[in-house]
């Protein structure tokens, strides 16, 4: 989905989080749902703020769409930061750890600090992804993003481990951005600093999204239902 995105194909996209969403998913992915959710609202709002496609199909499926997927994956549904992290290789062990600016660490051992920051699960087994959210939007300061291999593929240890780590700052927010990160490890590896973000104090009150002069009151349609209308094709 994210790959038909960047290529500019923005219904194929559209097919792709559907057809994710709808899936039966191993409980190994503990997140995926709420990651995939979360993609697919940013992707949407992206559509919707799009002026070259107003009036077109795929304009009036994202405007009713994005308010459902954002009620149904809120994980952030606001967040002073988001990481999302990924892997390349099945049977592997990656561990995220998040250093938050009073110097909690967030890691599988401590999944809910202090501070209101949040480690969804730990995926043991490959692929991820692990999400971190910092619901607390006054935590600002800087946040160390780290990665570490706990345990490798036994059959594959002469291969290095592709980590992707994609990080949002003010989720939710007219201001929000976005940043990719790559990293490369292999077992026993010491923790392989990927990124140190650091959020200002917000001095304004930037607009919350989706912005609609429509309150959404639900439910529409669900994952099943969105796949099955749009995703046929």
């Amino acid at each position: 989905a994210q790959t038909a995105q960047a290529a500019g194909l923005p219904d194929l996209a559209i097919v792709m989080y559907e057809v994710s969403l709808a899936g039966q998913w191993q409980g190994r992915f503990v997140a995926f749902q709420e990651v995939t959710g979360m993609l697919y609202a940013r992707h949407l709002r992206q559509i919707n703020e799009d002026t070259t496609t107003t009036g077109s199909q795929v304009e009036e499926f994202a405007d009713q769409r994005e308010p459902e997927v954002r009620a149904w994956f809120t994980a952030a549904e606001k967040a002073g930061i988001v990481v999302f992290m990924t892997w390349n290789q099945d049977s592997t062990d990656i561990d995220l750890h998040v250093t938050e600016p009073n110097g909690e660490e967030c890691y599988y051992q401590n999944a809910d600090t202090k501070s209101g920051g949040r480690l969804f699960g730990d995926v043991t087994q490959g692929y991820g992804p692990e999400l971190y959210v910092q619901s607390n939007l006054e935590e600002r300061g800087d946040y160390k993003i780290e990665v570490k291999v706990f345990s490798a593929n036994q059959n594959r240890l002469s291969a290095a481990i592709k980590v992707l780590v994609e990080v949002f700052t003010d989720w939710g927010f007219s201001n929000e951005s976005y940043e990719a990160k790559t990293a490369v490890g292999r077992e026993d590896d010491e923790r392989i600093h990927v990124t140190t973000v650091t959020l200002k104090d917000r001095t304004q009150n930037p607009i919350e999204i989706p912005v609609s002069e429509i309150p959404f009151v639900g439910p529409g349609l669900s994952p099943e239902e969105g796949f099955a209308i749009f995703g046929a094709t």
